[in-house]
């Protein structure tokens, strides 16, 4: 009961289920992790470097970074796409992932390499597995070894400590039945195995004891452990001392490449976003000229749209920029702005929806398929038709793009729902199109 008296939320996400319920506490940025211990060893470390002075830089703010735990690894590619949704605006999200089978195949479902759908979820620089940081953490265990733990990266004497820790408190031991767990023991059954799994293999050699390890009771001790030691830091003896300081350093490693990766995913959050740039220049536009404008408006509108994606070079893809310059280039052009620019724009209301597809411009182009990741063609048709079902609601349910256009829109009978996608060109929409329905067998 004291429990649920800290954690005034969890009875209602645990009702509701982790998938609704993780997703429920979502913030600006989101680290994922596999599970509760994973969650209780990085918060529990934050605290404790930030209690001692570490750089901001080395840690992390849980005021800015929310540590969401998922259950295992099998569980994250799905939970990441629930947390980023459908949407075209999406939280940032990262991923920390253990170096072994299950954290390798999440790896490869959040690339889209891997299930049914082959749909990539998340960037790779979002994803950081334990192995990434291999040669700057201080481990013992096989040097060859390619499966590591957020455990492996704690040393051994504050795991053996921490296990004590657990036996006494949850299992109600006396010290005398557990003090045959000595690092030496655990080092003898290291190989090939992380820290965990070598401890468990070591209290294993008494069978007759019948003492097993959790994970998240642990990770609490661990915390525990390193909050003691730093209390009496100045009596710890040199082993414990040494100890001490790899565990700060390895973890100061991992934050820090962390926090990159948080300031990578966040980049597009603090700084607008290209597309609601592009979203209010238009809604200010159409406010001041609802119902015409002169070209030599939508001249000035143009241009201003053209300093932004100046100004958003560094944090927006080449690709996505070139194709709104392109779409800009075909509005100019489609609707002779800059030829007797004192005249009215002709075809108002396409130009409007011109304006639409700009928006929308970059998302398509980043979709388009390469030849090196041929399982994106899937993706970006599903996303293509997602924005542009979007188009359609805000202010378009008529458009209709002709045969040189990035997409055609159909309306069709709704057993057999499909939406054309046609392949991608740089020719705009042209003024006063009519509708043309096709007809299906």
């Amino acid at each position: 009961m004291k429990d649920a008296a800290k954690n005034h939320y969890e009875p209602l996400r645990s009702s509701i289920g982790a998938y609704v319920g993780e997703t429920a506490f979502i913030g600006n940025c989101n680290l994922m992790v596999e599970g509760i211990s994973d969650q209780i060893l990085i918060a529990g470390a934050t605290t404790y470097l930030r209690a001692n002075g570490a750089p901001n830089l080395e840690t992390l703010d849980l005021n800015q970074i929310t540590i969401v735990q998922s259950g295992s690894a099998s569980h994250i590619p799905y939970l990441v796409y629930l947390a980023r949704g459908r949407d075209v605006e999406q939280p940032a999200v990262i991923v920390l992932l253990d170096s072994d089978n299950s954290g390798n195949e999440a790896k490869r479902q959040l690339l889209g390499k891997g299930g049914q759908h082959r749909r990539p979820v998340l960037k790779e620089q979002f994803i950081l597995q334990l192995t990434d940081l291999k040669e700057e953490f201080s481990l013992v265990t096989d040097p060859l070894t390619v499966k590591i733990e957020i455990e492996d990266i704690i040393p051994l004497s504050i795991c053996i400590q921490a296990t004590k820790f657990y036996l006494k408190e949850f299992l109600q031991l006396d010290e005398t039945e557990f003090c045959f767990l000595t690092e030496d023991l655990v080092l003898k059954k290291i190989a090939n195995q992380t820290i965990l799994d070598a401890i468990q293999a070591s209290l294993l050699e008494f069978p007759d004891k019948d003492l097993q390890i959790n994970k998240v009771g642990f990770a609490r001790n661990v915390i525990q452990v390193v909050n003691e030691w730093k209390q009496k830091r100045d009596s710890l003896d040199k082993h414990q001392s040494d100890a001490l300081q790899v565990f700060e350093k390895n973890f100061r490693v991992l934050f820090k490449k962390l926090n990159i990766m948080q300031r990578r995913a966040q980049q597009r959050l603090t700084d607008e976003r290209l597309s609601q740039k592009i979203e209010r220049l238009k809604k200010d536009f159409i406010a001041l000229h609802p119902i015409s404008a002169r070209r030599e408006d939508g001249v000035i509108l143009l241009d201003e749209i053209e300093v932004i994606l100046e100004n958003n070079i560094d944090n927006e893809a080449i690709k996505e920029i070139e194709a709104i310059k392109n779409a800009l280039q075909n509005l100019r052009r489609d609707y002779k702005l800059e030829i007797d620019m004192s005249k009215t724009i002709d075809d108002y209301i396409g130009f409007q929806k011109g304006l639409e597809i700009i928006k929308y411009a970059g998302l398509l182009a980043s979709q388009e398929e390469t030849p090196d990741e041929p399982q994106a063609k899937e993706s970006a048709t599903s996303e293509s038709e997602e924005v542009l079902e979007k188009v359609q609601v805000v202010q378009v349910d008529n458009l209709v793009v002709d045969e040189h256009q990035q997409v055609i829109i159909e309306q069709v009978p709704t057993t057999s729902s499909e939406v054309e996608i046609a392949d991608v060109s740089n020719n705009s929409t042209k003024p006063n199109q009519k509708r043309k329905p096709r007809i299906r067998s």
